[in-house]
């Protein structure tokens, strides 16, 4: 794609690649402590129950006004060189909900800040999470996909998967929709039973979007699971999936979907202490590509290959605020 350089000294064997690929939903990982600002008033007109809102669309129909401050903070357990301290918080019945990297699931006042409850899962919680009428669905790096009442706070459900939860969780009709890594994406009735599943033998903390009955990324099939598809689940099948001319890349963004377009970003290293990103729009439906981008970082002074892929695996989840949107 493009006439960006590859070097072949970049790319890991293909067994040995799984393990580190990784594409993550572009949350918003607040930094410890929690400081909430005043949007109360905007966002009372509205829920915000799903990651970028609805239909994953991150578009807000009211707007922020001033004043801007502090109404309250809460301070959360730290976890040692762990970035993920807090993701995507959900808002509904003018209520706060998000998981934490302490292995808490929280629900708060959003006036106050007051804690209504907390639901202790056996691992850091890097999912975020989904709510509908009665409950809140999340997954833990414990195994389990949970959903948990949301005014009692106990745990309506739990599915074990054979892997860590971390991806985004959406609802689709009346499923709700989780991956495991290095698993499979599950497709769960709201009473926690197995309607289907997707092989996802590679990529871990999966992201996704449903628009128009098509699940985009969806792992690549099982005979190309390297591959990110686009999965069109009214028919339950794959309608295209990405080549291997981005094997070269590490870290996928979550995709935005606009008008049949799909968005996304790709960064990977292409030569000791240069990384290249590609962006590029495709046709939802055809997996016909619309336009493409390519641009480089450098990353600067005496640095090794090692060095490089060491320093692009701590900070990647640093790239999910460049997702597109």
């Amino acid at each position: 794609m493009n006439d960006a350089k590859q070097n072949s000294a970049t790319k890991k064997p293909r067994q040995l690649r799984a393990a580190g690929r990784l594409r993550a939903a572009s949350r918003l990982m607040f930094a410890i402590p929690l400081l909430l600002t005043l949007f109360a008033g905007a966002c009372s007109r509205r829920e915000w129950v799903e990651f970028r809102g609805s239909r994953g669309l991150g578009l807000a129909r009211t707007s922020i006004e001033a004043p801007i401050a502090v109404k309250w903070k809460l301070i959360l357990a730290k976890q040692p060189d762990d970035r993920r301290h807090f993701n995507q918080p959900l808002l509904m019945d003018r209520t706060i909900y998000f998981g934490s990297a302490d292995g808490n699931f929280y629900s708060l006042d959003l006036d106050s800040g007051f804690m209504n409850w907390t639901f202790r899962t056996g691992g850091p919680i890097n999912s975020v999470a989904f709510a509908d009428g009665e409950k809140v669905y999340f997954g833990s790096s414990d195994g389990y996909i949970y959903a948990i009442d949301r005014r009692s706070g106990e745990a309506a459900w739990q599915f074990q998967a054979r892997g860590q939860v971390n991806s985004t969780v959406v609802g689709y009709e009346d499923m709700i929709v989780a991956a495991g890594d290095a698993d499979a994406v599950y497709f769960l009735s709201t009473d926690g039973e197995l309607q289907f599943e997707l092989d996802n033998a590679v990529w871990y903390r999966n992201s996704y979007q449903v628009f128009d009955d098509i699940l985009a990324f969806a792992p690549g099939s099982p005979e190309n699971p390297y591959d990110l598809a686009v999965y069109d689940l009214a028919n339950q099948r794959y309608l295209w999936q990405l080549g291997e001319e981005l094997d070269r890349y590490f870290w996928f963004s979550f995709p935005a979907v606009k008008r049949g377009r799909l968005f996304f970003s790709v960064t990977g290293l292409v030569d000791p202490g240069v990384w290249e990103h590609y962006f590029a729009g495709i046709d939802l439906y055809s997996g016909e590509i619309l336009w493409e981008r390519t641009d480089l970082a450098f990353l600067t002074g005496e640095i090794g290959l090692l060095t490089a892929r060491d320093y692009l695996l701590k900070n990647a989840l640093l790239l999910d605020y460049g997702a597109p949107l």
